[in-house]
């Protein structure tokens, strides 16, 4: 892992702490690190807490196999920032919102709630 820009952690939530912890001696001083998982705000803190680089969770919030690379998505975390310049140039959409991680994640669960809302009143 020394030497790489940047990590991607593309697994499932469950999983995702034991394989940051994994990972976390290996890391370079400036690798970015980012969880791509589906999880929930403590956990996205917690990844954050587990790797000595930095940090930043994204959440995407498109369909992926239909978008790919340019699927939108939000990012948050100390690396944040970082994360959305290395990927806008390649074609990702990325609204960053702000250092705290487990931000993105939280937009993406209250984005999820109201579009399932909105669809079930929809039906009725």
């Amino acid at each position: 892992m020394r030497g790489a820009d940047v990590v991607l952690s593309v697994n499932a939530a469950p999983v995702a702490l034991e394989v940051a912890s994994s990972l976390a001696g290996e890391l370079g001083g400036d690798t970015l690190y980012a969880d791509l998982n589906t999880a929930a705000p403590q956990l996205k803190r917690e990844l954050a807490a587990a790797v000595p680089v930095p940090f930043a969770e994204v959440a995407l919030t498109g369909v992926v196999p239909a978008s790919a690379l340019a699927t939108p998505a939000l990012a948050s975390g100390a690396g944040a920032e970082r994360f959305a310049e290395l990927f806008r140039p390649l074609g990702m959409p990325v609204d960053v919102l702000g250092p705290e991680p487990g931000a993105a994640a939280g937009v993406k669960l209250l984005r999820s709630v109201f579009m399932k809302g909105t669809a079930a009143a929809a039906v009725r």
